[in-house]
């Protein structure tokens, strides 16, 4: 064996020990697994366009706290949105309970949870209801609703906190007009990608899903346009002198998702 060949082979095995390493921390990551709701709930309301999802969470091997859980939505002519956690729901169950002699009613046990992180134990199974917003809207909305919020603090100091006087305020139409325009759902196949931060390394097991939206399922989501500026009204200014509450509820869908 040539001196050369003596050379090569110990160049070779200096780079065993860190290759080795590389093997075991991957073995040893944590792996979390996703399993969601059959379907989705799809909606537009005054905090823009709304994907709601159901998600189960398990990790293999270690524990690992999220800091992050987006979707990126791609609808296919090409439009891409991201979706941002903003809320989420842990469910305690459902129990059936009749009060004053009347009919009995199904009250769900939910506790509201920050989204700041959320720790996945090894082997156990955290379930929550997520709600996401679309980021392009997130921010113009805290905008304008901040401008909106310091408009009727002045109005409430001079007296005038009253319907006629709210809405002549040009944030109140701001806000509207941003809400529809920010309306982004078409018809067609959507692809939602699930995007998930922790400050470790993981392998993220399932992350691609899909659903339709058909035609008339955007014709009923357009129809909450007809009541966005009455509903901000109901967020902003119900206690104003001679306010009257929308009636109407939001249209929601419910697409059928699917791993991809």
């Amino acid at each position: 064996m040539t001196g050369y060949e003596i050379a090569s082979i110990i160049g070779a095995a200096a780079w065993l020990p860190p290759v080795f390493s590389w093997v075991k921390d991957w073995r040893n990551r944590s792996k979390i697994n996703v399993i969601t709701q059959s379907s989705a709930e799809v909606g537009f309301t005054t905090y823009g366009p709304i994907f709601n999802l159901r998600i189960a969470f398990s990790a293999k091997n270690k524990e690992i706290v999220i800091t992050k859980i987006q979707f990126k939505v791609s609808h296919e002519r090409g439009d891409k949105r991201i979706f941002s956690w903003q809320g989420m729901k842990l469910d305690f169950g459902s129990m059936t309970q009749i009060m004053n002699n009347m009919e009995p009613a199904i009250v769900k046990h939910e506790k509201e949870q920050s989204v700041l992180a959320l720790k996945i134990l090894p082997y156990n199974m955290e379930e929550r209801s997520i709600r996401f917003q679309d980021d392009d809207f997130i921010q113009t909305r805290k905008e304008i609703a901040a401008k909106l919020r310091n408009k009727l603090d002045r109005l409430k100091s001079t007296g005038s906190y009253n319907i006629q006087e709210v809405s002549k305020l040009d944030e109140i139409n701001d806000l509207s007009s941003c809400c529809i325009k920010h309306f982004c759902w078409q018809a067609g196949e959507y692809k939602a990608d699930l995007i998930i931060g922790s400050t470790e390394q993981f392998d993220l097991l399932d992350k691609n899903f899909s659903f339709r939206l058909e035609q008339a399922d955007i014709e009923l989501l357009r129809k909450n346009e007809e009541i966005i500026k009455g509903k901000i009204f109901e967020e902003f200014c119900s206690d104003a002198e001679g306010y009257t509450k929308v009636a109407r509820p939001w249209n929601w869908l419910s697409p059928v998702i699917t791993k991809c």
